[in-house]
């Protein structure tokens, strides 16, 4: 595991880990539980999304090839890599009602096995989710503003061709990036050729 993420209101977090090709979900809160209570509320990634445990991560990166970040206090936005098959895959996780929606799954032959989601936003004003891959590649994935279990829309984009390491979203609209001893920064620019924001 890498990060643990914490709701807007502070009393949720969550991390998102690989544990030999199995990926696993857990949230939880400040109140103490026992082992087997932990697990017990644990996401299978693996068997929820019908995925083999066939991903390795790279040796010496501290990356699960695996994400999330809070949408709500108690929906979480959750993507990963599922390198055998250089496959995307990403979905909404309620933490309550333990239940999934908005599936998405995409097969990107040009993708490398070596790339993986390095960090996802939430954009609370746009309702929209980004995440980022080490490699340059975007995702974007437009939510219902009135009924958050309703994905309006999914795009991705080939943001830049160098890696991309530390990166934060500030703002909502600017989006700022380690890479190889350089700082980068990225916005959204509204294209009203095609009527979609894209990372310049």
């Amino acid at each position: 595991m890498k990060d643990v993420e914490q709701n807007s209101a502070g009393n949720k977090y969550a991390i998102a880990y690989i544990d030999d090709g199995k990926f696993k979900l857990r949230v939880f809160d400040k109140e103490p539980r026992t082992e087997e209570e932990a697990v017990s509320k644990e996401l299978d990634v693996n068997k929820v999304m019908g995925l083999n445990d066939h991903t390795m991560p790279i040796d010496g990166f501290g990356d699960p090839y695996i994400t999330c970040t809070f949408v709500t206090c108690t929906i979480l936005f959750v993507n990963l890599f599922h390198n055998g098959d250089l496959k995307h895959v990403h979905f909404f996780y309620n933490s309550e009602t333990m239940e999934t929606f908005g599936k998405f799954e995409k097969v990107i032959p040009e993708m490398s096995p070596l790339n993986f989601p390095y960090k996802c936003f939430w954009n609370e004003t746009l309702h929209e989710v980004y995440t980022f891959y080490r490699q340059g590649e975007s995702f974007r994935i437009k939510l219902d503003e009135n009924d958050y279990t309703k994905v309006v829309e999914t795009q991705l984009e080939k943001i830049c061709d160098v890696d991309l390491g530390t990166m934060f979203l500030i703002k909502e609209t600017c989006l700022v990036c380690r890479s190889s001893g350089n700082i980068l920064f990225f916005k959204r620019i509204y294209d009203e050729k095609t009527e979609k924001y894209y990372w310049t």
